[in-house]
C-alpha cells in the first residue's frame, strides 16, 4: 500500500496532475524534469522517467558539474533528457542502434543540443545483427541472426575509442545500458578516460556482474555502488575513476 502510494505521489510529481499512470496519454505526456516541461513519448517513458528522474537511479544529482555525457543504450532518450536538464553546458553524446527506439528518441529530444548517433558500441569496428525480443529495452547484439521468429536488423558497430576521440580531458560521464555489450566496451583503452561510469550489469554469454565488477576494478575504477535486482542476474553500478579523481 505505501508502495503505490509513493507511486502516485511520484507521478504527480513528474505529470503536476495525475496520480496514475492510466490517466496519461500520448496527447498529455508532458513531465516536469528537473524543473523544465517536455513532451516524452514512449509507452515505457513513465517507467523510465520514474526509475531514472525520481528515483535518480544512476546519482546524476550527486554531481556538480559534467563536461562531456555518453549514453550508450540511449533508448527512447530519458537519460540524455534528463542529464541534459541537469547539466546545460554538458555536451550528450547519444548512441542508440534499434531503429524503433530511436525514432522515439529524435521525437523525444527534438529541443535538446544533443548528438544522436545510429551506431552500437563494442571494442572493434564491424557489423553486427541487432535482435529485438519485443521488448525495446531488450535489445541485444550477436554476429548472426540467431533465431528467424525474432526482428533482427544489420548495424554498424565501432568502438569505444572512436566515440572517446570526440571528447576533450575533462569530467567525463559514461552511461551503459546495452543488453550485455558493457563487458565488451570495458576492454577498450579509452574506459580509463571517463571520470564516472554508471549503468547496467547483465548476465549473457559475454560476461555476468560478479565479471563486470572485477573488471572494472582492475581498470582502475572504484565501486562506488552495486544494487543487484531481485533475479540477482543483472543490476545498477556506479564507479568512479581513482586516477582522474586524485
Amino acid at each position: 500500500m505505501l508502495d503505490r502510494i509513493n507511486r502516485s505521489f511520484k507521478i504527480l510529481k513528474l505529470t503536476k496532475k495525475y496520480f496514475r499512470a492510466n490517466q496519461i496519454t500520448q496527447d498529455d505526456c508532458i513531465y516536469s524534469i528537473n524543473g523544465v516541461k517536455r513532451k516524452v513519448y514512449g509507452e515505457q517513458a513513465l517507467s523510465m522517467l520514474l526509475d531514472i528522474v525520481s528515483d535518480d537511479a544512476y546519482g546524476l544529482r550527486r554531481f556538480n558539474h559534467l563536461d562531456n555525457i555518453v549514453d550508450i543504450g540511449a533508448n527512447i532518450g530519458v537519460f540524455s533528457l534528463y542529464a541534459s536538464t541537469l547539466f546545460p553546458k554538458a555536451k550528450v553524446f547519444a548512441y542508440e542502434p534499434a531503429e524503433q527506439s530511436r525514432l522515439i528518441l529524435q521525437k523525444n529530444l527534438i529541443e535538446d543540443n544533443i548528438e544522436i548517433n545510429s551506431y552500437a558500441v563494442g571494442n572493434t569496428k564491424r557489423k553486427v545483427i541487432l535482435h529485438n525480443p519485443g521488448d525495446i529495452s531488450a535489445c541485444y547484439i550477436s554476429l548472426t541472426k540467431e533465431d528467424s521468429s525474432l526482428a533482427s536488423q544489420e548495424c554498424e558497430l565501432i568502438s569505444l575509442d572512436e566515440v572517446a576521440a570526440k571528447l576533450e580531458q575533462k569530467v567525463n560521464l559514461l552511461k551503459l545500458d546495452c543488453e550485455g555489450s558493457e563487458y565488451e566496451i570495458m576492454q577498450t583503452p579509452s574506459l580509463e578516460k571517463f571520470t564516472y561510469i554508471v549503468g547496467e550489469l547483465h548476465t549473457c554469454q559475454d560476461g555476468n556482474p560478479e565479471m563486470g565488477l572485477k573488471t572494472l576494478r582492475s581498470r582502475g575504477f572504484k565501486i562506488d555502488k552495486w544494487s543487484p535486482f531481485p533475479d540477482l542476474k543483472a543490476g545498477v553500478f556506479w564507479a568512479s575513476n581513482e586516477k582522474c579523481l586524485n
